[in-house]
């Protein structure tokens, strides 16, 4: 539930900043600035990127074994490292809600 709900932030909430600086006449500078969501920014291939965690997370749910809970601690963990320059450290919680519930299911 937290993936889907940081996916949902991650794709709707307007989180990119711009501004656009120029002279002006007079030696005024103008900085208009503005925001978007992922997806105005990055487009709509966004999406398939915030939705990979989603989609992890929900394999234990589906398929309550040990073994597919481990799977999609490991995977949620290296989703959350590979993009740490962009969008991956908003899943750590997620992935540490991962790890947390592998003890609570069911051995293979």
């Amino acid at each position: 539930m937290s993936t889907l709900a940081t996916s949902a932030v991650l794709v709707f909430a307007p989180i990119y900043a711009t501004a656009s600086c120029e002279s002006v006449a007079g030696d005024t500078e103008s900085c208009p600035t503005s925001r978007q969501s992922l997806i105005e920014h990055e487009g709509l291939g966004a999406v398939a990127v915030v939705s990979a965690p989603v989609l992890v997370t929900a394999a234990p749910v589906v398929v309550a074994r040990r073994a597919v809970a481990i799977s999609a601690a490991v995977a949620l963990s290296a989703l959350t490292v590979l993009g740490a320059a962009s969008v991956g450290l908003f899943f750590a919680p997620a992935a540490v809600l991962c790890w947390l519930a592998v003890p609570r299911t069911e051995a293979d």
